[in-house]
């Protein structure tokens, strides 16, 4: 009876330990995917300053240009202050193909 019991407390804490390893695996997905998920927004929203700050804070590699975000920032300012051919002549700049 003993055994059985020492057996079954094994096993018992075998299996929460498998379970926290597997919470702290899915955790480290979801910071993952959440760094992801700001790196992409501090990029696309033209904010490459942060976007450097916070992948070196949250030690990821940036998956960006500067100079790239920093040209679509003007081309964009550009044409919300309407002027259409500033943002034209940028963009042939960075991509004469378009």
């Amino acid at each position: 009876m003993l055994h059985s019991t020492l057996k079954s407390s094994s096993f018992s804490r075998s299996a929460s330990l498998l379970r926290d390893l597997r919470l702290e695996a899915d955790l480290s997905n979801v910071d993952s995917d959440l760094n992801a998920v700001i790196m992409d927004y501090l990029i696309s929203e033209g904010y490459p300053s942060a976007a450097q700050k916070f992948a070196h804070e949250a030690n990821i590699t940036p998956m960006m240009d500067v100079d790239s975000v920093e040209e679509r920032v003007a081309i964009r300012e550009a044409l919300h202050k309407g002027d259409i051919q500033t943002a034209i002549e940028r963009i042939n700049e960075v991509n004469p193909q378009v």
